[in-house]
């Protein structure tokens, strides 16, 4: 009987050994069940697993908790077109959208009363505008409407996606190159989630770019898991919620197209393998576009036509405001709008774009990893700022929001801090336009804060 249960005892052990071993809890085995020192060690090491675990819930709570706190605190300022009547703002914009999407036929959306806030944003963006729009129920007669009740559940749209979607991508992107230690995770955590110019445009100037960065950044994400199929489909969503993201197009089109083709001996096994895998990025990118673009594309193709017409606005000439870029700088000197017509205007930028983004395109294909890939994301974003058609300001944010995941780049980082900082001083025209300067003392708040973290010194103590 004792040789009985000292048997059950010792494949029990082995049991919960191997189980944990297969979820990687433990490091090492513990083979003899005999050797006391041996079962410490394993519980030691499990403790220790248990414990970092708990930290890193810590951790994240601490930083949604801190991501709360700041984006309501922004939400209370003024908005863009506050009190500013007959077309107000994009706080405006955004309602009209709501009230078009669920009051009107999908056929009309993008052609009703252009003049006032036509919609120009890609289809996901209008049925996350239905979506929302589910609680109006008049046309025309709610324009301008700043009531509390409005303000509220506008604002609060705005904090849960942000909360729900962008926010999390971003955290599961830093969480990747943590070093291991709470206080380091929670520093580099606040450093990414405080970045002030998205969280200035979207919770106090009031747009959603949050949704389609966070699509971009799951896309990435999923892309470091090496899902090539699910982060293109993710990141078809990011493109059809907002068209700014064809500022990271090519680095990821040439990223998947890299890591597409196969090197291999054998040319023929090298030709089949690349092509079935292309073939599958095809079929998933196209299936992805399809679902979405269906409803406007079965009734009457001249709908999505005019939904292209929309979200390419050329008429709206080179750039917008001050934005700080190579054609509103240089305008000082040369009048490009009036000197050159909008045909040659598109066609110089095109070819900067694509002179500028050469050399990073071809050392990503050369090189597919995940490093290359995020500096080339950079490279490419802040040329298409620099140098593309029709650029706005909050343009920078497809530039500074990939930026952040370079963070903790041992050779970069510094230099990304630097950056990411410039990038929030850049929006302050806008800042000022819509009326809250008060946003200053953030902007330099954030940029003491990275040039803090970003102490070679305070670095090397960290690891």
């Amino acid at each position: 009987m004792a040789s009985f249960v000292q048997l059950v005892k010792i494949n029990t052990v082995c049991f919960f050994k191997n189980y944990f071993l297969n979820f990687k809890i433990f490091s090492f085995k513990c083979d003899d069940p005999t050797d006391h020192e041996a079962k410490l060690t394993v519980c030691n090491n499990l403790a220790s697993k248990l414990y970092k675990k708990r930290n890193d819930k810590i951790v994240v709570f601490c930083s949604l908790i801190l991501v709360l706190v700041v984006s309501s605190c922004l939400a209370v300022t003024e908005y863009s077109g506050f009190n500013k009547p007959i077309i107000f703002g994009d706080f405006e914009a955004q309602r009209h959208w709501m009230e078009i999407t669920i009051n009107l036929p999908i056929s009309k959306w993008y052609f009703y009363d252009l003049d006032y806030w036509g919609l120009d944003y890609p289809v996901l963006t209008a049925y996350h505008s239905w979506i929302l729009g589910k609680i109006w129920v008049e046309l025309d007669k709610s324009r301008g409407l700043e009531q509390t009740e409005n303000l509220l559940f506008m604002r609060a749209s705005v904090i849960v996606t942000l909360l729900l979607i962008y926010v999390p991508a971003l955290i599961l992107l830093i969480n990747q190159n943590e070093g291991g230690q709470s206080k380091k995770s929670f520093l580099q955590l606040t450093q990414a989630l405080l970045f002030p110019g998205l969280l200035f445009i979207d919770c106090s100037h009031f747009q959603y770019n949050h949704f389609s960065l966070g699509f971009f950044l799951l896309a990435v994400y999923a892309f470091d898991k090496n899902r090539l199929c699910l982060g293109s489909a993710l990141f078809v969503l990011a493109l059809n919620h907002k068209q700014m993201e064809l500022y990271h197009a090519l680095p990821i089109a040439v990223f998947l197209l890299s890591r597409s083709v196969k090197k291999v001996p054998n040319i023929f096994e090298a030709i089949v393998g690349s092509v079935w895998n292309i073939s599958k990025l095809a079929f998933v990118v196209l299936f992805t576009f399809s679902i979405l673009w269906a409803p406007f594309l079965v009734p009457d193709p001249s709908v999505a036509l005019q939904v292209v017409k929309r979200i390419f606005p050329v008429y709206r000439g080179l750039f917008e405001d001050k934005v700080a870029n190579f054609w509103c700088c240089f305008s000082i000197f040369i009048k490009f709008k009036q000197v050159y017509s909008t045909e040659k205007l598109i066609k110089m930028s095109t070819f900067l774009v694509l002179l500028t983004t050469s050399p990073a395109l071809y050392c990503l294909f050369s090189k597919p990893n995940g490093r290359n890939f995020r500096i080339c994301l950079v490279v490419c974003s802040l040329c298409f700022f620099l140098f593309s058609f029709q650029v706005h300001e909050k343009s920078i944010l497809l530039a500074s929001i990939p930026a952040l995941l370079l963070l903790d780049d041992k050779t970069l980082g510094n230099s990304i801090g630097i950056f990411v900082s410039i990038c929030c001083f850049s929006l302050f025209p806008l800042c000022l336009k819509d009326g809250v300067p008060e946003i200053l003392p953030f902007f330099i708040f954030y940029y003491l804060f990275n040039a803090w973290m970003t102490k070679d010194k305070f670095k090397n103590k960290l690891v």
